[in-house]
């Protein structure tokens, strides 16, 4: 087996490793997987692909949410993990964000809320 294709075969659990290791950062954070949402389908920019992401603050207090959201193949194999934040959401009002992949991506990948905190 090439280099390059050990690294490729390595990258998914090195991105979800890295995801779970910025999760597990945030204090106090409780599981908001329900305020969170893929909006449409991915796309393309540049070698990296795109997901838009809305969070919506339910709570009658200002948010922060950190969302974990993996890239799948068709076949559902997982290509890679990204984390963002979206802050400041004021109470009962949705923010969105773009997730962008680590590496290039190939095929079409769906994007799907793996983990989301708010905090």
């Amino acid at each position: 087996m090439t280099r390059t294709r050990t690294r490729t075969r390595r990258a998914p659990r090195i991105a979800t490793e890295a995801a779970a290791s910025k999760m597990a950062d945030v204090k106090d954070g409780v599981d908001a997987k329900g305020d969170v949402r893929v909006d449409g389908s991915t796309k393309s920019d540049g070698d990296r692909t795109t997901a838009e992401i809305t969070a919506t603050n339910k709570t009658t207090k200002k948010a922060d949410y950190t969302i974990s959201v993996n890239f799948r193949d068709g076949d559902g194999n997982l290509l890679d993990t990204a984390v963002l934040n979206i802050t400041d959401i004021d109470p009962n009002q949705s923010k969105s964000a773009t997730a962008r992949s680590n590496r290039s991506l190939s095929g079409t990948p769906k994007a799907e809320i793996s983990r989301a905190l708010r905090h």
